[in-house]
């Protein structure tokens, strides 16, 4: 029984549902690239180590983030923070992952893909780890490191960074954004408590709501451009367009009707929706009519 809750310790160290939801849209990145002629070695290496260095960026970060972790009631009770695992234990754990997904990359994708895989394992722990404590920007570098798999899904299969590949890391930048604006809504006392320099924190409520809506009209525009450069046909369009206007109006219109701090629950929950729909959509829009 203790080995099977040390296991479970050490998953959870991984943070297990990021992992998943960006291995999504990888999966989404690769089928859109590969207009579904899967080469499934290719595949499989794709997600075995691209989950690995996510893994290994999660792992670490609970390192570097143990201090903030202590303060906020969401994170307060990580293994990190209560001592269940050493921060040693932790590094070795977190480079292992990293190494041995790496090697996967490197060995069974291409070297660009492993080299973008490794651009924002870095971005994650070095740029947004500076920036989120020091500026209200750095939900903007998150949202760029948390865009990355989407490409990476995309260079597995192309090995090489084309307009289309930077339009669809737009897509989700955009994603993030709002869906991180309406976490720091909901969660704006923890970030106070934590002392860092949210955008809820910094500029308030209403400013945070502007952002979020702005971010979701970017969202359905870039998405729209995948069809201006002939990537996506006329249903990819329709079923987009529904899903980036249904998600605009439904936030704009339960805006005022809900506290901010409900309301961020609301959009961040929608938004979860959002991703996977957009996943499926881009994975069938090369190939659909």
């Amino acid at each position: 029984m203790a080995s099977k809750s040390k296991i479970k310790t050490y998953y959870q160290l991984t943070k297990p549902g990021i992992i998943y939801g960006n291995l999504i849209t990888a999966l989404a990145g690769y089928l859109f690239a590969s207009h579904w002629h899967i080469d499934l070695t290719t595949l499989i290496a794709m997600l075995v180590g691209l989950g690995l260095i996510i893994g290994c960026g999660c792992v670490l970060n609970n390192v570097i983030d143990k201090e903030i972790d202590s303060k906020m009631s969401r994170t307060k009770n990580r293994s990190i923070v209560t001592k269940q695992v050493s921060i040693k234990a932790a590094i070795i754990y977190g480079i292992i992952l990293g190494v041995i997904g790496s090697f996967i990359l490197f060995r069974y994708t291409n070297n660009l893909t492993a080299y973008v895989a490794l651009f924002g394992l870095v971005s994650y722990l070095g740029f947004y780890g500076f920036a989120k404590r020091k500026t209200i920007y750095g939900t903007l570098v998150g949202a760029i490191a948390g865009s990355i798999p989407l490409l990476v899904g995309y260079t597995s299969v192309n090995n090489y960074i084309d307009l289309v590949g930077l339009i669809l890391v737009m897509i989700l930048a955009c994603w993030q954004l709002s869906h991180f604006y309406a976490i720091s809504l909901y969660r704006k006392d923890e970030y106070k408590a934590a002392k860092l320099p949210i955008w809820s924190v910094v500029k308030g409520d209403q400013s945070t709501s502007l952002q979020i809506l702005s971010f979701i009209v970017l969202f359905t525009l870039f998405a729209d451009s995948l069809v201006i450069l002939g990537t996506t046909g006329f249903l990819y369009l329709m079923v987009i367009n529904f899903i980036g206007v249904y998600w605009f109006i439904d936030s704009y219109k339960t805006k005022s009707l809900m506290v901010p701090k409900a309301w961020g629950r609301h959009v961040f929950k929608t938004s979860l929706t959002v991703l996977l729909l957009t996943s499926i959509v881009l994975a069938l829009g090369p190939v659909a009519p």
